[in-house]
């Protein structure tokens, strides 16, 4: 490790600590700025026909649901800050080198002892933001049974898949010192489009069971709307999701032969027919326009450009780390929250670009839906009803929208599908 003077060390350490710090402090910021900051007033006359009132009760899940956000982002940095600062993540790593020697057993040790570490000290903010709240606005009815055992699912899977990727990572870092950032970032291109390929055939099921739609009505509607869009084998397939949530959705997943449409039960249940098909028609935008790949087509341009970050700043930065961390070198497995830390802050500052990108696309596939299923009043009037049910804020401040928000707001949509051409 490259030596520095010890009455340099403190301006070090402040030097490194400045991303997240100012991350920390951003997000104070926007914690105040959601809860202090009034809503837009709806004026459009044409939107306060579908949306004539917005209730406290919307509001306040809105902005605390950012505000608990936001939250998690400063708990999160403050807890990888304390494992680096205080000196544990050298010594969880010496703990597993001299438990076992084989790399994918020390990376996985480390990772578990860490990942349950923190799900124990965020337990009471995770019963806060992801049971309590949601049971108190109404828009859940799970059993805390049924809500730990998702929770556990969760937590595991993402340990084995966390642990794959580190010990995937230091592999490729020890066995190429030099050339590890093409290589690494060669690897991860074909195992991101792989995962996007499984995640429906594989992880979500894990949660939910997904069905095809029971004959009815609606179901020969929507078959006849897929075959109008020219995607007559599109998969389209119900979600139990009514055992976990109130609330109401649909989505597109999967790449290739694994792509389908998803329709939450509760949307089914819940909103009119003739509502249902004009988000059906919205999902279908994104199905036949790809959508799915060129987001895995952004990743890989992302990924692509770690690698000149990789070559010649990752070097410096643990070459001229604080001596007081105890980490070698990108190689040594007590980087792993180092790099956590800094790749979250680099992706909260990059998040309002990548939710530009998404409510373009989103927009997009509402315009493939006024020309392929041209009923704009019962589109506003879905785009309404989604407000109302899932107490979704339809016209935020400016800069919760640009910042925060993957679509254009309820009331930016509702304007779009009734005057929009």
């Amino acid at each position: 490790m490259n030596k520095i003077p010890k009455n340099d060390q403190i301006t070090v350490s402040i030097f490194y600590w400045l991303l997240p710090v100012s991350l920390i402090l951003t997000s104070c910021f926007a914690i105040w700025y959601s809860l202090a900051t009034p809503t837009v007033p709806i004026t459009n006359l044409t939107v306060l026909q579908y949306i004539p009132t917005v209730s406290d009760k919307v509001i306040q899940n809105s902005r605390w649901g950012l505000a608990c956000d936001f939250a998690w982002t400063i708990g999160d940095i403050a807890f990888f800050a304390a494992f680096i600062q205080t000196g544990w993540a050298w010594r969880l790593r010496d703990l597993v080198q001299r438990i076992h020697s084989n790399l994918l057993v020390q990376v996985t040790l480390f990772t578990l002892i860490y990942s349950t570490v923190q799900i124990a000290i965020f337990f009471p903010l995770t019963y806060l933001t992801q049971f309590w709240m949601s049971h108190h606005f109404g828009l859940s009815s799970q059993s805390l049974q049924a809500w730990l055992a998702d929770g556990g699912k969760a937590a595991l899977l993402s340990i084995i898949l966390e642990s794959l990727n580190w010990f995937l990572f230091f592999f490729i870092v020890i066995k190429f010192p030099k050339r590890w950032p093409a290589i690494f970032a060669a690897v991860s291109i074909p195992i991101m489009l792989f995962m996007t390929f499984i995640n429906p055939l594989v992880f979500e099921p894990i949660f939910n069971k997904f069905e095809p739609m029971a004959p009815s009505k609606l179901q020969r509607d929507i078959q006849n709307l897929a075959q109008k869009s020219g995607i007559p084998q599109a998969r389209i397939l119900v979600s139990d999701q009514s055992k976990r949530t109130n609330t109401t959705n649909a989505y597109v997943n999967g790449i290739g032969s694994s792509a389908r449409i998803v329709l939450w039960d509760t949307i089914i249940a819940k909103m009119p027919p003739e509502q249902v098909l004009c988000v059906v028609a919205h999902e279908i935008g994104h199905y036949k326009h790809n959508h799915v790949l060129w987001g895995c087509l952004i990743g890989t341009i992302c990924i692509l450009l770690t690698i000149p970050i990789n070559n010649y700043l990752t070097p410096l930065f643990f070459k001229y780390c604080p001596d007081s961390w105890r980490v070698k070198s990108v190689s040594d497995i007590a980087a792993i929250p180092i790099l956590l830390i800094y790749s979250s802050c680099f992706g909260f500052w990059q998040e309002p670009l990548f939710n530009w990108y998404s409510r373009e696309i989103e927009h997009d596939a509402d315009m493939f839906e006024f020309r392929v299923h041209a009923d704009r009043v019962n589109s506003a009037k879905s785009l309404a009803f989604l407000a109302q049910e899932n107490l979704s804020e339809p016209s935020p401040p400016p800069l919760i929208k640009y910042w925060v928000y993957s679509h254009p707001s309820l009331a930016d949509r509702i304007e779009s599908a009734i005057i929009e051409k």
